[in-house]
C-alpha cells in the first residue's frame, strides 16, 4: 500500500502525521512531520511522499485525549 492509498482512509483533516522514513535499509531515519489538511491541499512536502510504500503504522494516544499518527514508510 502507498502512502497516498493510506491517508486516503483518514478522515479527521486535523490529524497530525509524522512519516519515518528509511533509505536503502540504513538503520538511520529521517523523520517529516505535516498535518493531514496540509495533504489534501497539495502542500508540496506532504506529496512528495505519496507513492512510498508503508511498512507499518501505530497511533500514539495523547494525554488531552487527541491521537497522533505515525507511519514508517520507505521509497519505492
Amino acid at each position: 500500500m502507498t502512502l497516498h492509498d493510506f491517508l486516503t482512509l483518514i478522515t479527521d483533516e486535523e490529524a497530525r502525521i509524522e512519516l519515518e522514513i528509511e533509505f536503502d535499509d540504513d538503520e538511520e531515519y529521517t523523520y517529516s512531520h505535516f498535518w493531514y489538511s496540509d495533504y489534501v491541499t497539495n502542500d508540496s512536502i506532504a506529496k512528495s511522499y505519496r507513492n512510498f510504500k508503508v511498512t507499518g503504522y501505530s497511533f500514539l494516544p495523547r494525554t488531552d485525549n487527541n491521537v497522533d499518527i505515525t507511519i514508517e514508510i520507505k521509497p519505492k
